[in-house]
């Protein structure tokens, strides 16, 4: 933790909907004691259960903000693969 916390790292924890209640719990119950010391995180989970980790640890409430991404339209997903390609080979975006 104090790694990521000194060298201004953000831990990313995908598919926390897949973890077990008891393993979601625990993982609430950490964060909340880390965010307190300044550790970073984002945890990724799908839109109908966003607020798990709240529900589960309800100390996290305002420590904790849930950004809901909306999903990417065609026209979006050609804008932002061509920036890739471009910026793959150096040319200016």
């Amino acid at each position: 933790m104090d790694f990521f916390i000194k060298n201004h790292k953000v831990l990313v924890l995908d598919d926390f909907h897949y973890a077990s209640a008891d393993m979601q719990y625990d993982i609430a119950c950490q964060l909340k004691e880390v965010i307190r010391r300044g550790f970073k995180a984002v945890v990724i989970s799908l839109p109908y259960r966003s607020d798990d980790a709240i529900r589960l640890n309800p100390d996290l409430t305002g420590r904790i903000s849930v950004i809901e991404v909306e999903p990417w339209k065609k026209e979006e997903l050609r804008k932002s693969r061509m920036k890739v390609l471009l910026t793959a080979v150096a040319l200016p975006v």
